[in-house]
């Protein structure tokens, strides 16, 4: 019986092929390329006696190049999901539906996650690989004193908050003690509760995000936007009140010292965020899962964690956006969402594969439960395969793993159908933004009489202005 069990299993991951060698094409971390090379895929080798090579890239917009020098040599080819769709569109890859047995097609359909996200024309053509998203991570220690002290602070808040919006507090404004219910005014609430109490002598913003010129800082000013209730044409338009709306929350973080101003002046990347948080001078920040993953550490070599009190990490959804604006009733003018985008990675099958149906079965081998679980664990990866999800409670033994990946999974069921698009990544429109973000809030260009605070009917002004420039952009 053991015997015929083995014949089967080699049977579906060689599909009685001859060929012995595969080569794919990835886009990794090094130490996920590593971990690839030296266990999955050295599993894989054992298995069907056949020997993968991994090619690595690092630049999506040499995909195409890449695909033309290695024509009639790759298998799979793993790539961000703007770049794939624009290749699958002209042909690059392979739709699943040509090849696969209609019982691979449907427990593809059945077990993958965000399927529906892989279809070109209408046709299954992408397998997913990973997702990632934007959470919400901060000091539980640190969140625990806050909100002891927010009862003694509440006056002095409300009194700040009614010189951005006339009012103070909204009305009936209560603090959750459970960040996964917040918005942004209690996100100005918590800052202030911090800024306000000194720290070994020194009273200073605890909150941050990445702020170095790059593709990651115009990605949170997209998410934000977003977050106000921003669609992707006011996005590109650079026009709208939810444009208005980030720019205004942005300054009163800025001028009320809520932000960490550090985070500007030295131009702080991914490993300077998490390096001050670990250092305990940031308590709140937004950051993806990947990356809160390194900060708390996973038991293995590859991130063995920067915090000295790891269990101190708590992950939540991200606030939901609101206007600074409120009414005559104190409510919120304009309410938001907790919606920002799903970075994803697909592998596609090029048209030109040497055997399509084993390139589908080594990404299908790589996502298999206990391999894709483990990999999860190991990187902090949201799972892609469904029954991993649902396993979320019995395959990862460490509680926090299990929570972490299970608010990073809300947070992708929040950001819908909300992607990456490579609006904002590269390009004229990036900068722009980028520009527009340190002008305003960096260089206070945020009312008429330097040292005013936050302008809305000013920053609205500087919106069209930049709007306008907006139409010479390609």
């Amino acid at each position: 019986m053991l015997l015929i069990g083995l014949s089967v299993l080699l049977a579906f991951f060689t599909g009685c092929s001859s060929l012995k060698r595969l080569t794919i094409l990835v886009d990794m971390d090094a130490d996920q390329e590593q971990y690839l090379k030296n266990s999955i895929l050295q599993s894989y080798e054992k298995k069907t006696a056949i020997k993968v090579k991994v090619i690595e890239y690092h630049d999506a917009d040499s995909l195409e190049l890449l695909m033309k020098k290695y024509a009639g040599q790759l298998n799979l080819v793993q790539l961000p999901l703007d770049k794939s769709q624009s290749l699958a569109k002209r042909g690059y890859f392979k739709p699943l539906d040509s090849f696969l047995t209609s019982e691979e097609l449907r427990f593809f359909n059945d077990n993958f996650l965000l399927g529906s996200f892989g279809m070109v024309a209408s046709r299954p053509t992408l397998i997913p690989r990973s997702f990632e998203t934007s959470v919400l991570a901060y000091s539980k220690s640190r969140l625990n004193e806050a909100l002891k002290l927010w009862p003694e602070k509440k006056e002095l808040i409300a009194q700040i908050l009614k010189k951005y919006n006339g009012v103070g507090l909204p009305d009936g404004y209560v603090l959750e003690s459970d960040p996964n219910q917040w918005d942004y005014y209690d996100i100005v609430v918590i800052g202030l509760v911090w800024a306000k109490n000194e720290l070994n002598g020194v009273a200073d913003g605890r909150m941050a995000h990445k702020a170095r010129k790059n593709a990651e800082l115009s990605a949170f000013i997209e998410g934000g936007i977003s977050q106000c209730g921003g669609d992707s044409l006011s996005i590109m338009r650079c026009s709208g009140d939810a444009v208005v709306d980030f720019l205004e929350w942005e300054a009163l973080w800025s001028n009320t010292g809520v932000y960490n101003k550090k985070m500007w002046d030295s131009g702080w990347g991914s490993a300077e965020l998490l390096d001050y948080f670990a250092s305990g001078e940031v308590y709140m920040a937004i950051m993806t899962q990947a990356e809160a993953f390194r900060l708390h550490g996973t038991g293995h070599a590859e991130r063995k964690g920067m915090m000295k009190d790891p269990s101190d990490l708590g992950l939540a959804l991200l606030p939901s956006g609101c206007s600074v604006e409120l009414n005559a009733k104190g409510k919120v003018v304009r309410k938001g969402n907790r919606a920002v985008q799903t970075k994803n990675t697909w592998w596609g099958i090029p048209f030109d594969a040497s055997s399509s149906l084993l390139s589908y079965r080594l990404a299908h081998f790589i996502s298999d439960t206990a391999i894709h679980a483990a990999e999860c664990s190991r990187f902090g990866l949201i799972p892609v395969r469904k029954e991993v999800v649902d396993g979320l409670g019995t395959l990862f033994e460490d509680p926090w793993t299990s929570a972490a990946l299970g608010t990073s999974l809300e947070q992708l069921i929040q950001n819908g159908n909300i992607s990456v698009s490579g609006r904002l990544a590269t390009g004229k429109l990036g900068t722009l933004y980028i520009d527009l973000w340190y002008d305003c809030i960096v260089g206070q260009n945020w009312a008429e009489r330097a040292g005013a605070i936050p302008d809305r009917s000013y920053l609205k002004k500087l919106l069209e202005t930049k709007a306008a420039s907006r139409a010479a952009v390609p």
